[in-house]
């Protein structure tokens, strides 16, 4: 294939489908003079990339410089970028400094961890990517420099940004294209072909003629979760070969005490559970159980288990121990998220059934409430009722007063044979009542009052009226207010109707 065999990606080496597509990626953007950001973890050859882009384009005969951020101080790195004029520090060199874009005019500055560079210089920076100007400190004028710049982080910029650690506006001025570059854990198919290649250098470098590893260092290479990705393979390979004694073949003895360590305690934790040397513990009590399961419980999984391998129900005969272990740990991970699938299913239909019985409870208090509501507007409606009936009768007592103000007084005395009359009456019909604190009913009104003329029913109303508040223990000023009428009026009808009181 052409990505292979082109000489700009050729120290790239890997055979797993995210590096192959990487590879065709370089290929692509390594012509123009786009601005690249490479991302990815720190050991996993983003500077490679770096100069497969730089190889791969025009500016290959030009030169290629790396500037690291984090290793510069930080009062020292923008001289160190962009240069100064002679005499503009004491010590300073003698007709000044060019910076690493000056030096770089016309091919390639790979600025290494990104994320390092001060606020101040990446303000600098987005100017100098739009106006392809840099301006040495102590010069008046800036000078034009072509120069593409490939950036690199093991960062997450975009949460940077949000945090308000760099420049919004420079990501998204520099992140035109991205190359993300993963981690060795995640393209294990790549470790062999990564350890052949560094055994080759190695031998070159060291006149070895080493060319094996043994079972254990193998199982090791596979299994370990790679913190450091490619650049911990190599170192790892280097020691071993540091402390070689000769040989054809590398063994465990020669790792590093930490990576020893880890497969000590790896080898007594699958010993003590029964399982293979070399492999994962929990992994491959998983794979196991689940295994059993596939085998003996469910049918359906294992015939299509069995599809994948060709259609044929059942054990491969010649299927090797590592080729069983690994499709028993592809079918234990998918049984174990069907698992945990069902049980948080479970949790969240009991979630669902305790939030039902909450909303009944609330919907049954919130029922009681508004009856309590509709009760007390009934309540309310009935005083207003009073309210406005005891209102009525004071204005009717209002108009009455006045008719008999202009009436003749000489039916004084008869009026109150009539009211006697009608106390009689009242008595009769109180009866067993407590006092005047009890009102009597509408029906007894009636029967009462039969067909008498108003003005006697309304003597007879304000006179009952006022024995009924003169008896609830009220004061003059809340009788009036109870009538409607001023303290002077509710007076007047007192001495009207009970000059005793």
């Amino acid at each position: 294939m052409q990505t292979t065999e082109d000489p700009s990606i050729a120290a790239i080496v890997g055979k797993s489908p995210q590096i192959l597509d990487l590879k065709q990626a370089v290929l692509k953007v390594a012509p123009r003079n786009t601005t690249v950001l490479i991302t990815g973890e720190t050991g996993t050859g983003k500077e490679l990339f770096a100069q497969a882009l730089h190889q791969g384009s025009l500016r290959r005969f030009k030169p290629f410089v790396r500037v690291n951020c984090a290793a510069i101080p930080e009062a020292l790195l923008e001289s160190e970028l962009f240069g100064y004029a002679e005499g503009t520090f004491t010590g300073g060199k003698k007709g000044g400094y060019l910076g690493k874009f000056a030096l770089a005019d016309g091919g390639t500055v790979f600025l290494d961890e990104l994320a390092e560079l001060p606020l101040a210089l990446q303000a600098k920076l987005l100017r100098f990517l739009e106006e392809h100007e840099i301006q040495r400190l102590g010069e008046s004028l800036p000078r034009r420099v072509n120069v593409r710049v490939v950036a690199a982080t093991n960062a997450n910029l975009a949460q940077l940004v949000k945090y308000k650690k760099f420049r919004s506006d420079l990501y998204y001025r520099i992140n035109v294209v991205t190359l993300e570059i993963p981690p060795l854990r995640s393209r294990r198919e790549d470790i062999p072909v990564l350890t052949r290649a560094f055994m080759k250098q190695l031998n070159v470098e060291y006149d070895y003629r080493v060319y094996r590893l043994d079972a254990d260092i193998q199982r090791i290479l596979d299994s370990y979760h790679w913190p450091g990705n490619v650049r911990e393979l190599r170192n790892i390979l280097e020691t071993a070969f540091n402390l070689h004694d000769g040989g054809q073949e590398l063994n465990a003895g020669y790792l590093p005490p930490y990576l020893r360590r880890w497969f000590q305690e790896q080898t007594e934790r699958a010993k003590t559970l029964g399982l293979a040397a070399g492999t994962s513990a929990i992994g491959q009590v998983e794979s196991d159980a689940i295994r059993e399961r596939e085998e003996w419980k469910d049918e359906t999984s294992r015939r299509e288990a069995a599809s994948r391998r060709g259609g044929k129900i059942g054990r491969r005969p010649g299927a090797g121990r590592l080729e069983m272990a690994r499709e028993g740990i592809e079918t234990g991970s998918r049984c174990l998220e069907a698992d945990r699938t069902i049980e948080g299913r479970g949790r969240t239909n009991e979630d669902r059934d305790r939030a039902k019985e909450a909303r009944n409870e609330a919907r049954e208090a919130g029922n009681g409430a508004k009856e309590v509501r509709n009760r007390v507007k009934e309540t309310e409606g009935g005083v207003g009722k009073a309210n406005d009936r005891v209102t009525e009768g004071a204005d009717g007592t209002n108009e009455e007063e006045s008719r008999m103000n202009k009436g003749d007084r000489t039916n004084k005395e008869d009026r109150r044979n009539k009211e006697d009359r009608a106390d009689g009456e009242w008595d009769e019909s109180g009866e067993g009542r407590d006092g005047a604190n009890e009102a009597i009913t509408w029906a007894e009104w009636v029967n009462m009052i039969g067909r008498r003329p108003l003005v006697e029913i309304t003597d007879l109303f304000e006179g009952k009226l006022l024995v009924h508040l003169l008896g609830s223990g009220c004061n003059r000023t809340e009788m009036a207010a109870m009538l409607g009428i001023s303290r002077q009026a509710l007076y007047k009808k007192l001495q009207k109707y009970h000059p005793e009181k």
